[in-house]
């Protein structure tokens, strides 16, 4: 048989020609090139401190109880449950993505029972003839995607970058436990504190109002001063209704944050009050980007959206893969009236598939995912800013605090003098037992207002830590090669 010349190149031409113009249609592989802010803009605010929150920065309060309190609450607290069943997903998915990447074997066996029966008649003849057999199939299929073009690479590097998001949003869950478990723990303290305070001025005003009342019986006082007398006993009820009342919301919100009642939590000690303290690192520029949790996440999730780049201009190109069958084929004339027959079959060899007309899915999924990235950018940046914002915020908070609490020490000094002066004149005789009794309650109130000044500024220093990264250190991934404030591409 003549065979024509060339006959033979025309599939290799064809194929080659399809993957030439498949191939052409592939947008640029360029690195994407982050417009990403290196530092947090923090300069010109006041700083002292020496170095960054530590770990386990609540422990530096020395208060057993709080430790206490601070490892049943990471041992078990709902919010953490949350975060964990997030980062525990996105691991999964990596083994999943990871999985993808290898040969797939896939195993498969059938067996039947076939029956014939025929009766006819054709022409002179009459056919009458009955035949049945079992038959049984095994064999085995491979598949194996040979990922030519990186896009199942992409997809599993997209899924480690948004695991390490997850992880970094696991640590800024932990971060809020810990700093919201803090500051309820020292609002209980603070208004126990405001409580006992209250206790005095409660014996005072009795007093108070006992002087009052034999003054009035005795005629050298107006029944008008036994009302104000009686009036400011009220006040000082109130002020302690409310108090034990907002100590025993902070107690079960407290419970509540631990994920257990508030009879299990039982009764806490009261601790005196720590002296506030807290600054700005002086690296805290720079160093923000790395211990804040969140703004490591945001990152994450921009190296995460790069890879979705990777993947869209991956399936422009071909799917060529490697594919294989091998099946075996028994029938059984012992179990039947058919033939002895058995066939044995295989075969492996390459596939490919191509996009050559899919309507712009191609590109809209280019799209989809260069705008998906330029989202991630705009959200780290967003995040960094705000993130510097808080913590001026917080810095400025104190330096506000700490000066209203000097002003606060000297009015508390001259209460203080005052008593001792009205005191010093009651025992001499030579004063109203009512002078040093109202400057007893004056000194008090000074007193309570020292105490919700400290809690104050106790809770910015504690939203300081918070706001800082709550001692969470894990460098976030660094940016490309090429990396440089640029526009990324729109279209490819």
């Amino acid at each position: 048989m003549h065979k024509e010349p060339g006959k033979g190149l025309i599939t290799p031409l064809w194929l080659g020609l399809c993957l030439l113009l498949a191939s052409c249609t592939a947008p640029e592989r360029p690195k994407p090139e982050f417009s990403l802010r290196d530092q947090a803009p923090l300069a010109g605010l006041p700083d002292s401190a020496p170095g960054w929150p530590a770990a386990n920065w609540w422990q530096h309060f020395h208060d057993p109880q709080l430790d206490k309190l601070m490892a049943t609450a990471m041992a078990g607290a709902p919010t953490l449950d949350v975060a964990m069943a997030r980062y525990r997903q996105a691991s999964s998915d990596i083994a999943r993505k990871e999985a993808d990447k290898n040969i797939e074997i896939t195993g498969y066996g059938t067996a039947g029972y076939s029956l014939s029966d025929i009766d006819a008649d054709a022409g002179n003849s009459h056919i009458n003839n009955t035949t049945q057999g079992v038959a049984a199939i095994v064999g085995a299929r491979l598949s194996w995607d040979l990922d030519l073009w990186g896009k199942k690479e992409a997809a599993l590097k997209q899924a480690i970058d948004t695991a390490h998001a997850q992880k970094a949003s696991q640590a800024a869950a932990l971060s809020a436990l810990q700093y919201n478990l803090s500051a309820l723990y020292f609002q209980w303290q603070a208004i126990a504190a405001r409580l006992k305070v209250s206790q005095g001025s409660l014996a005072t005003a009795n007093e108070y109002l006992r002087v009052v009342k034999a003054r009035v019986d005795a005629g050298v006082e107006e029944e008008d001063s036994l009302d104000k007398a009686r009036a400011q006993l009220a006040q000082i009820r109130q002020q302690q209704a409310m108090l034990a009342g907002q100590q025993r919301i902070i107690h079960a919100q407290i419970a509540a944050l631990m994920g257990i009642s508030s009879q299990q939590l039982g009764a806490l000690e009261v601790k005196p009050l720590p002296t506030p303290a807290g600054a700005l690192p002086a690296d805290a520029g720079l160093g923000l980007i790395g211990r804040r949790p969140d703004i490591v996440a945001a990152r994450w999730q921009v190296e995460a959206a790069s890879q979705g780049i990777e993947q869209a201009r991956a399936a422009y190109y071909p799917n060529i893969s490697l594919s294989g069958l091998a099946g075996f084929l028994k029938s059984f004339p012992d179990l039947g009236s058919g033939d002895d027959a058995q066939l044995t079959l295989g075969t492996v060899g390459p596939s490919i598939s191509l996009p050559i007309f899919e309507a712009g899915r191609l590109d809209a999924a280019f799209a989809a995912s260069n705008a998906q990235l330029n989202s991630a950018i705009a959200n780290y940046n967003q995040t960094v800013v705000q993130a510097a914002a808080q913590v001026a915020r917080q810095v400025l908070t104190l330096g506000q605090l700490t000066d209203a609490a000097g002003e606060l020490q000297k009015r508390w000094l001259a209460s203080r003098s005052q008593y001792q002066r009205a005191s010093l004149r009651v025992k001499q005789g030579v004063d109203d037992p009512r002078q040093a009794l109202g400057a007893s309650l004056e000194l008090d109130s000074q007193t309570d207002s020292q105490l919700q000044l400290t809690a104050q500024r106790l809770d910015a220093q504690l939203q300081l830590i918070h706001e800082l990264g709550g001692g969470y250190q894990e460098p976030a991934p660094t940016a490309t090669d090429n990396a440089q404030p640029a526009a990324l591409e729109d279209s490819p």
